[in-house]
Parts: structure tokens; sequence; C-alpha cells
């Protein structure tokens, strides 16, 4: 009997597996290929769905089950909101660190807004069976999508105090910290999406180069308004790209990272 409980939870283990991978690629499609992997989550669901409600029947007295449904409702809001676009968008422009782009996120439509609730719904439900950090961190991530920063802060809080050790908490933290700390003065976009954050060091030495030389001059100011009506369409094709990325990181940013440093304007 343990032996066959053993491999039925194998089994459970694996389908867990197979839908976070999905989950992922849909973060990552576009919405032509979207469609067909939100068919294949579809399917996986309901694999995934008869087999904790097989062990929870043949196996009354485990509670394994418990977590394995909680992260089907889990899974099934992952598949709303990457499946309405709105974190589509904040994945294409931040790699899989959700965490990074969130705070300039905009749900641009009702539909998505729509999806955001059902999200939130289903995640309430995955908790009330088992509470389980993934679960709170993504309900932070629709929170701060939808621009309720207090009620994100509240779960990414809760996880930092309950789930050191799990792997979701360095995501949290990094998150809280971004919440807590916006970029002042507006953000270097295509820095920022070189680099992967606006905490990272080298946006902070060029956001402080903006900030204490640039603005302080009428031709400075001028450039830096510019800059602003530009670059935000260049940076969201660049965060999409890893080549560009490293592009613009080694062939543009560079250099003038190089100069600020030989000026001593990051000290």
């Amino acid at each position: 009997m343990a032996r066959k409980l053993e491999n039925e939870v194998a089994l459970l283990d694996q389908y867990n597996e197979q839908l976070r991978k999905l989950i992922i690629q849909l973060s990552e499609a576009d919405p032509q290929s979207g469609k067909k992997i939100q068919k294949e989550i579809d399917q996986r669901l309901e694999i995934y769905n008869k087999q904790f409600h097989l062990v929870h029947t043949e196996f009354p007295d485990s509670d394994v089950w418990q977590l394995h449904e909680a992260a089907f409702y889990t899974f099934q809001a992952g598949k709303k909101v990457f499946g309405s676009g709105f974190l589509r968008r904040v994945a294409s422009k931040s790699g899989q660190n959700m965490a990074v782009g969130l705070a300039s996120a905009t749900i641009a439509h009702q539909q998505e807004k729509h999806a955001a609730r059902e999200a939130l719904t289903l995640l309430d439900k995955a908790l009330s069976i088992f509470d389980y950090p993934g679960a709170r961190f993504q309900k932070a991530q629709i929170y701060v999508a939808l621009k309720q920063k207090e009620q994100a802060l509240a779960e990414l809080k809760y996880i930092i105090a309950n789930f050191e050790d799990d792997e979701v908490y360095i995501g949290a933290r990094q998150m809280k910290d971004e919440i807590e700390t916006p970029p002042k003065k507006g953000m270097c976009f295509v820095a920022t999406a070189a680099y992967g954050s606006p905490l990272a060091e080298e946006v902070v030495t060029l956001s402080r180069f903006r900030d204490d030389v640039l603005l302080r001059s009428k031709v400075g100011a001028l450039f830096v308004a510019l800059y602003y009506r530009a670059s935000p369409p260049l940076a969201s094709i660049i965060a999409s790209n890893g080549f560009l990325k490293a592009a613009t990181r080694k062939l543009f940013l560079a250099p003038v990272l190089r100069f600020l440093k030989f000026m001593r304007l990051d000290s």
C-alpha cells in the first residue's frame, strides 16, 4: 500500500512539473502560439485533477493531495492571467523574474481586469485548501498590475515572514523592495530593459547622472524629455530580445558607464 501511494504521488509530482513548465511557456509565448499552449494546459489540468482526486479517494489518511489541489487552482489562475495577456507582456519585458517590471505594468482592457479578478478568486480558493507561497506570490503579481500596492505588499510580507526557506522568498524580497523604493523622476527605460531591473547598479549610476547632471541644465533637461518620449517602445523591444539586451549593454551603455567612472560621476 505504501509503495502504491509513493507511485501515485510521483505521478502527481510529474504532472505538477509539466504544468509548471507549460505556464512558463505561456508567459513567454506570443498570442498565437499561446492559444495552443492553453489547450495543452487544459488537457494536463484535467489529468492532474483526476490524479489528486484518485489519491484522495484511495488514501484518505494522506494529506498530500491538498497541496496538489491548491496547485491545481494556482495553475488555473496562471492560465487566466497569462492567457489574457497582461502578465505575459510583463514577462516579455522582464524575463522569467516577474518581480522586475511589474511596477510599471498596466492592465489595459476590461477583459484583462476580469481575468485578474477571476485569477484572484482561484488563488484564494487554493490558499483555503493549502497555504503555500507560490499562490501568494502570484496574488502579489496581480495586485501590483492592478495598482493595488498595499494588497501586494501584504502578500509579500506574509511570504517573507513565513516562508524564508522557500525559493519564492528571494523574488518576494525583490518585489517588495521595488514597490517600496520606486525609481525617482522616471525610469531609465533602456538601461532597465538591458540590465533587467531598475535597482541594478548600472541603472542606478545612470539615473544618478541624469538627476545630478543632465536635469541641472536646459539642454540636458530637453534631452531627458525627448528620451522619455522615444525610449519606452525601444526599451520594450530590447527587453524581449536577449541578443539586443547584450548588444545594448556592450555597445551603448558600457562605454557611457566607463566614461562616467572616468569622470568620477558614479562615486
